[in-house]
């Protein structure tokens, strides 16, 4: 038997630290060597979501941004769940490839044929979703939810309810939730039936 176990061991025990996601909380026992951090990673491609695709007078969201990257860095570190190169290189790989990703697809229109099916065989990913974009894409902000798009959703709901009105044949409410009898013979949304005899 060597040192740490038979084979079947280490793979329980790799086994053990996927299965718990890796956390000391959940009973794993590791030198806590994750290359790379995927909690740098999360923290990185927010922040360079939100200052790529916000509108650059919003300074202080970004620099905010920039703010809680560094400080969540600072308290993976400390909380000693990662080695610093784990951090350092999730933060230079996510750094790196958003940028080269968002400098492919503003450089678009400045491509020739040849550049394109080079584009095609070495990014396949990022010509599958860029086929369509002519252009630079216009660095615009929206909120997700308009006056107008809130006014369509009221108004079908009203329809909706009218429509089930009209389908449930009139009667009030009752106690539970569901139809009181009514002169048409409907209780709860069913009809009653009688058997002749």
């Amino acid at each position: 038997m060597q040192e740490y176990g038979d084979i079947y061991a280490k793979l329980y025990q790799a086994y053990s630290i996927w299965h718990n996601a890796g956390l000391s909380i959940q009973g794993v026992r590791s030198c806590g060597d994750y290359m790379f951090s995927g909690h740098t990673v999360a923290l990185t491609m927010l922040n360079f979501f939100i200052t790529e695709y916000t509108p650059r007078r919003i300074y202080f969201l970004h620099t905010f941004t920039w703010l809680l990257n560094v400080f969540g860095v600072f308290f993976i570190l400390s909380a000693h769940e990662h080695y610093s190169i784990d951090v350092f290189i999730a933060f230079y790989i996510t750094s790196r490839l958003f940028m080269y990703y968002h400098t492919l697809a503003n450089n678009q229109v400045k491509r020739k044929r040849a550049d394109e099916k080079r584009t095609r065989i070495w990014f396949p990913m990022f010509s599958y979703f860029e086929a369509n974009v002519h252009g630079t894409v216009p660095n615009e902000f929206e909120w997700p939810v308009t006056r107008e798009w809130l006014a369509s959703m009221a108004s079908a709901a009203v329809e909706k309810a009218r429509h089930m009105e009209v389908l449930g044949g009139g009667g009030k409410l009752g106690v539970g939730g569901g139809r009181e009898m009514n002169g048409g013979g409907v209780r709860n949304g069913v009809r009653k039936h009688r058997h002749r005899r």
